[in-house]
């Protein structure tokens, strides 16, 4: 009997101990420190590390676009990561403060193109949320030329990678 209630202890020290281990591991994204951050930079822009970049873009999640804005632009360029381009499209767009206005309104002409350029090659890398702002935009022909069909066939694109069944 007392060896059974030594086990128990000892099985209880080691699931206690296991469990204090697995927290003290657990790292919150604001905990990042900046040499870790340039590091990740160096991963993401110098050898394409989509991971790195993905943590990045969660770092820079509460900072201003702009701060974030020349990562996604050479990410894209250097690597064609679908996700930077269209990270450059939210960065020039501020699009989450500006999501059901319309994007373009603070842009100058060169920063729309741009914006646009950068959406639409999302778009041929097949990132799915630029599928559905193309469609809303060649739907509605407010920033676009309206183009039904095209916006139809983006739609289908984009299900089709989703894996959706579309008529």
């Amino acid at each position: 009997m007392k060896n059974l209630y030594l086990v128990i202890l000892l099985f209880n020290f080691l699931l206690l101990t296991n469990c204090n281990k697995n927290q003290k591991k657990s790292i919150s994204t604001n905990q990042i420190d900046s040499s870790n951050s340039a590091d990740l930079v160096n991963l993401a822009i110098n050898y394409g590390d989509t991971d790195a970049y993905d943590k990045l873009s969660i770092e820079y999640m509460d900072s201003p676009y702009s701060d974030f804005l020349e990562i996604s632009r050479q990410m894209a360029n250097k690597h064609e990561y679908k996700a930077a381009y269209m990270d450059v499209f939210y960065c020039l767009t501020n699009y989450y403060q500006n999501k059901d206005e319309n994007l373009f309104k603070e842009l100058d002409n060169n920063q729309k193109n741009m914006a646009i350029k950068y959406l639409e090659l999302a778009a041929k890398k097949g990132e799915v949320n630029s599928l559905e702002l193309l469609s809303k935009f060649y739907a509605e022909g407010k920033d676009l030329t309206r183009n039904i069909e095209l916006s139809k066939n983006l739609l289908k694109k984009r299900d089709s990678i989703l894996g959706n069944v579309s008529n």
